[in-house]
């Protein structure tokens, strides 16, 4: 029940200006928008991934990235899932300039190296705020968690966060190779 599936060693998995919708609220099954597992590279630009929601748990994802070494998620709008972005294992999630909006959590780290949320818009102007179904990661200081009342964020860097809606337009005339 996912839309875009990428897996495998060797991979370099590249998607662009693509709507991935799920089904909304459902009790069927957990759905994922993209998931990307085992790949060597993503990158995401410029897409549209929304309405991936499970109604009996938490664990349907808008994006979810599960041993990649190098993952870069930018220009995008993550809204109306369970979790917007998560990732696990491996690597490196750099997810800058999304607007992550209306998702149970808008970012959750679930045991990667390091995940990079900055510059992302979380739905208000004071930004994020500590997610209430996942615990920040312990290793974090106090004077990081998050205490903005937008998307709920655990275990992942999002300072400085957008005061506005980023737009997610701009990715094409940015060289990001």
């Amino acid at each position: 029940y996912s839309g875009i599936v990428a897996a495998g060693s060797g991979l370099d998995f590249r998607v662009a200006e693509t709507t991935v919708a799920g089904l909304g609220p459902i009790r069927a099954n957990r759905q994922q928008g993209i998931r990307v597992s085992g790949a060597d590279r993503a990158t995401l630009l410029g897409n549209t991934v929304a309405d991936n929601y499970f109604t009996n748990s938490s664990v349907s994802a808008g994006v979810i990235v599960v041993d990649v070494p190098d993952a870069f998620l930018a220009w995008n709008d993550i809204e109306g899932n369970n979790n917007g972005i998560a990732a696990r294992g491996r690597g490196d999630i750099m997810a800058r300039r999304n607007n992550i909006i209306v998702n149970d959590t808008g970012a959750l780290n679930l045991g990667t190296a390091s995940f990079d949320a900055t510059h992302s818009w979380w739905g208000t102007d004071d930004g994020p705020s500590t997610s209430a179904i996942w615990a920040c990661d312990e290793s974090e200081t106090p004077s990081n968690h998050p205490d903005g009342s937008g998307e709920a964020v655990a275990g992942v860097d999002w300072r400085p966060f957008e005061r506005s809606q980023v737009d997610t337009g701009i990715w094409e005339r940015v060289d990001v190779d």
